[in-house]
């Protein structure tokens, strides 16, 4: 059976029903009432979590322990080797990122490869992401960086230490406490005021100190995020503000590098419009530029940028693995600057990478000091880096079927950058460019992260001294050519602007205000401004007058379709919005105007014995001024009142509430009042289309109401849908009268046609549906 396109059809269908209200329906059909409450769910949940079961730990334990499960399920013949390969892949490219991604954090490199390292391991037994490759990542390590140049490590005149004097007048400086004032670990000072000529103050442990704390209130903070179960705070950082935060981001990082490129000196700036003094800063500097430098900084970027522009995607046809050309330029800058003596004050002058310790640092806690200063950074830094990780998370869980815990995530990030903080390392955050690599080259698991854990266990416990002559353009050049995809985002606009023109505007704003300000106050402002955008399209909702589509029982806006009359004497307003504070003064607003009848301005002029004869609601506008009484002054013009009061005769108010999700106190509050002011001038609301929650609700606020005697007294009515209202306001008795719909040549009074495209044949109220009740015109 076909059925003809609408412009064929001239047939519509009989279907027999009858008009009901929402709550004789709800009789009819037998409604169950709703068992749960939120007090009563909430109790549940109190209840499970105080009083644990066998089960119920065993469950908790393996959630907390994902890694437990992902191994149970672990194929060593179809997943090993995919790992190995992807992880080796990986351990490669971690070397240069996290040496360039350090010296981005404004801290030594090795301290990128530190925390290359440490949060892969810990991620491996509590991440429930497979794919996904943890580590350093540009935007987050910048962040790193400005929380290091707001800290003060310029070598002060006098320190008070937690320090041990021995006999001899000299003091031990503890090694948290050292690290938080420049000192050494275990270094031995005769007093605080003479370290500037024993040189015995250390600025980089100083930074370190600053960087790990914040790595700590990180940690702290997406732990406890976890725990209360706070992961749907990202769906405040939607996807326009974070491209552009992150495309931000990358203007501030490209701007940190163009130093190391031309070998130019320039002053640190901090606060808005920081960008705008290093670029004025550095022009002042452009003669003194390193040509070497230069030169050397512009190769890599084009050897690097060739390579994963053309090459590399003719490699990947044929083998999964991509030439690591990062690493290869990585090596074979450090081997040409020691044999070309790059650094040397007689030759080049070039800045290297110096002294890379071998092994690990010891332990230690931040000291409580730091930790206080880098409280309010720390904040964004922890929501910015668990948004890109959780994002990148769910787009390989989707890809490849698996379930994705976000709460547990924030726990896994959170421990991570705890227990990392300890060791020496700062915020570890999912890398997009490694971590699509590491699911290209064949990764199933974090195993392939362990694996490239041990190739950088290698460099960091033997190799690292042998890239001491790296030169630091090399690290900036590599840094460079991996911000072209984020910077090209900034081809979202177009995009964005026929998509959605507020989207395009957040996109805007959080972009200029990273750049103009920094990170972290462009990411208030972006949080701030899509907020504040979602609170205006609420308060201008749309509304409209609906009237009946012709020979149907379908209603719609009157100015949209010139075949929707209005029913006389009857006004349908629609508000396409629920109802809270936020757009309750604007819904009243809105339905005086529309339906053309004030209720308290008709009242005002009933009060003044205006309203003078039945005749004179027939003109569209009463305009009466009022002179020399105090009791309607209401709106003043040249020393006289005018009243205008919208007069068309309407019997009933037909509100509309198929948009109308909730509806917060203050809306209920509106709508009382409402409902009584039209009362006290004989007009009648009545409410259709109300979903279950707003059903009910209004039924026990606004609809019913109790007398001195404890008598329940109606209101209003609710009504199953729009027409059911209508006929209710206009027809015969709702609950004796039949709803029939016919073909073009019924003759009932009370008919309408609505052509439909299927029907579905089936019961109803429990009762069989003939299929004689229905006529449509078929091809068969």
């Amino acid at each position: 059976m076909e059925l003809q396109s609408n412009e064929q059809m001239t047939d519509g269908a009989a279907v027999k029903r009858r008009f009901y209200t929402q709550s004789n329906f709800d009789l009819a059909n037998n409604r169950k009432k709703q068992t749960s409450t939120v007090r009563q769910e909430v109790c549940n949940k109190l209840k499970e979590y105080f009083t644990p079961t066998r089960a119920c730990c065993k469950k908790s334990l393996l959630s907390f322990f994902p890694f437990v499960d992902i191994l149970r399920t672990y194929s060593i013949k179809n997943d090993l080797l995919g790992d190995i390969v992807s992880g080796l892949t990986i351990g490669v490219m971690h070397i240069p990122q996290g040496m360039a991604y350090g010296m981005l954090a404004n801290l030594d490199p090795v301290y990128g490869l530190y925390t290359s390292f440490f949060p892969v391991i810990l991620y491996f037994f509590l991440g429930t992401s497979r794919h996904i490759s943890i580590g350093t990542f540009a935007v987050v390590s910048l962040m790193i960086g400005v929380v290091v140049d707001k800290a003060d490590c310029s070598p002060p005149n006098s320190i008070s230490l937690n320090t041990t004097a021995d006999p001899n007048g000299t003091m031990d400086c503890a090694h948290s406490s050292c690290r938080s004032h420049g000192f050494p670990q275990n270094s031995t000072v005769a007093n605080a005021t003479d370290f500037h000529a024993s040189g015995s103050y250390d600025v980089e442990m100083c930074k370190v100190g600053y960087a790990v704390a914040a790595s700590m209130m990180v940690g702290i903070y997406q732990l406890l995020m976890g725990i209360f179960k706070f992961g749907f705070v990202t769906i405040y950082l939607l996807d326009p503000l974070t491209r552009a935060l992150t495309a931000g981001a990358a203007v501030h990082v490209f701007t940190s590098q163009i130093r190391h490129v031309f070998g130019i000196n320039t002053e640190s700036f901090q606060g808005p419009l920081k960008l705008v003094y290093i670029y004025v800063e550095f022009f002042k500097r452009i003669t003194s530029v390193n040509v070497a430098s230069l030169v050397t900084a512009v190769i890599c970027i084009v050897i690097i940028y060739c390579v994963q522009r053309w090459l590399n995607p003719l490699i990947k046809k044929k083998v999964k693995i991509p030439l690591p050309i990062e690493l290869l330029v990585l090596i074979f800058g450090t081997l040409i600057s020691w044999l070309a003596r790059f650094s040397s004050k007689d030759v080049f002058d070039m800045k290297i990478v110096g002294d890379i310790p071998t092994g690990f640092p010891a332990p230690a806690f931040p000291p409580v000091y730091n930790l206080q200063s880098v409280a309010v950074d720390a904040v964004g830094i922890a929501l910015v880096s668990f948004t890109i990780s959780i994002s990148m998370a769910k787009l390989f869980a989707q890809k490849h079927g698996y379930s994705l815990d976000s709460n547990q995530e924030l726990k896994a990030y959170g421990i991570t950058n705890f227990v990392c903080s300890i060791l020496n390392c700062y915020v570890g955050t999912a890398s997009l460019s490694r971590s699509v690599l590491q699911e290209a080259a064949g990764g199933r698991t974090q195993v392939a992260g362990l694996v490239s854990c041990c190739l950088l266990l290698v460099i960091l416990l033997a190799l690292g001294p042998l890239f001491m002559d790296l030169p630091k353009c090399v690290l900036a050049a590599i840094i460079i050519v991996n911000l072209r995809n984020v910077l090209l985002q900034i081809t979202d606009l177009p995009k964005l602007f026929k998509i959605s023109f507020i989207d395009m505007l957040i996109w805007l704003v959080t972009f200029l205000a990273v750049v103009l300000t920094d990170v972290d106050l462009g990411l208030f402002i972006g949080v701030v401004f899509s907020l504040l955008t979602v609170v205006i399209r609420t308060q201008r909702v749309h509304t409209s007058i609906l009237g009946r589509i012709s020979d149907t029982d379908v209603y719609e806006d009157v100015k949209k379709y010139p075949s929707a009359k209005e029913i006389s004497d009857v006004r349908i307003f629609r508000f396409s919005a629920s109802l809270c504070y936020t757009n309750a003064d604007n819904f009243i607003e809105k339905l005086y105007t529309k339906t053309q009848c004030n209720p308290v301005e008709i009242k005002a002029l009933i009060r003044c014995d205006t309203l003078k004869c039945a005749e004179s609601l027939k003109d569209p506008e009463v305009v009466q001024p009022i002179n020399n009484n105090p009791d309607c002054a209401n709106e003043e013009d040249n020393g006289q009142t005018k009243y205008i009061a919208s007069t068309l005769p309407i019997i009933r108010v037909i509100l509309d509430c198929a948009c109308m999700v909730f509806i917060d106190a203050v809306g209920i509050s509106k709508l009382r009042q409402m409902i009584k002011d039209y009362s006290d001038i004989g007009v009648q609301v009545s409410f259709a289309g109300c979903r279950e929650d707003v059903y009910e609700l209004l039924k026990r606020t606004v609809c019913t109401t109790k007398d001195k005697k404890g008598d329940v007294k109606v209101l209003s009515k609710i009504y199953l849908d729009v027409h059911d209202a209508v006929v209710a306001a206009t027809g015969d008795d709702p609950h004796t009268t039949d709803r029939q719909f016919f073909d073009g040549n019924g003759n009932s009074v009370t008919s309408v046609k609505r052509k439909i495209d299927s029907i579905t044949i089936g019961q109803v109220n429990g009762e069989a549906v003939n299929s004689d009740k229905f006529q449509m015109t078929s091809e068969t």
